[in-house]
This record gives C-alpha cells, sequence and structure tokens, in this order.
C-alpha cells in the first residue's frame, strides 16, 4: 500500500472516529432542558424538608435525604453536558446536606444542633436551586 492511500485511509478512520464521538453529545438545548426537568424534581422533597422543621424526626429526614439522593444524582448527570456552575454550587450545597443527615444516628431524636444544620443546608440548597433555575432561564 502506498503511503498516500495510507494516510488517506487513516485520515478517514480518525474522521469517522470523530465524527461519530460528537454525534453521541447533546445539544445545548437538550442538556439545559435535561438539567431543567431535573431540577424541577427537586422542589418538593426540598420543600418536604422545609415544612418538616424542627418537628422531623431523624427517620423522617433519612427518608427525605434518600429521595433527594436520585433527584440530585440525575441534576448532576444531565449537567455533564453543561457543566453550569450554579449547578454545581448546588450539588456541592446537597453533599454537605447529604453528610450532615448521614452522620445522624438512626435510632436517636432529632436534636436542636442536627435540626438547625439541617435547615441552614436546606437553606443552601433552595438559594442554589434558585439561582441554577434562573441562570439556565428553567420555566
Amino acid at each position: 500500500m502506498s503511503r498516500k492511500l495510507l494516510g488517506l485511509l487513516l485520515a478517514t478512520m480518525v474522521l469517522s472516529v470523530v465524527l461519530t464521538g460528537c454525534a453521541g453529545l447533546p445539544s445545548a438545548g437538550a442538556a439545559q432542558q435535561a438539567v431543567c426537568q431535573a431540577l424541577t424534581k427537586l422542589t418538593d422533597p426540598l420543600d418536604q424538608f422545609a415544612a418538616k422543621g424542627g418537628n422531623a424526626t431523624t427517620a423522617d429526614v433519612k427518608a427525605l435525604k434518600n429521595t433527594l439522593d436520585g433527584a440530585v444524582k440525575a441534576v448532576e448527570t444531565a449537567n455533564k453536558a453543561l457543566n453550569s456552575e450554579p449547578i454545581n454550587g448546588l450539588v456541592t450545597a446537597y453533599k454537605g446536606l447529604a453528610e450532615t443527615v448521614d452522620g445522624l444516628p438512626a435510632d436517636a431524636p432529632l436534636g436542636a444542633d442536627a435540626s438547625a444544620k439541617i435547615k441552614t443546608g436546606v437553606d443552601g440548597i433552595q438559594a442554589a436551586l434558585k439561582q441554577a433555575t434562573g441562570s439556565l432561564s428553567c420555566k
């Protein structure tokens, strides 16, 4: 095989690999829509967290956190194409709350200190959610 033919064949193979890889990426609009849809799934569990306030038990808090886990994971996955800083901030805020909740003993009552930390965490996530939905113009 001549070098010219070999070079042409190699260039064709590289181009086909590049084009195949690009075809798998979502458009910016599709990625934004996916993130916005994932963000809407956070609203109800966060509202439940906020509504429970100081009346929540440790079991309540852990159950609500488990509900949020999947929604936050969906947001994080959908954000991979956009890499939106407000979404990254929301995920970071959630991880802080999750760490607090995971550190609670399952059978202990929810004390004032833990309640205050949880409230602060939920407030931070709600603020980050508002900022994220605003920055992405989610409806």
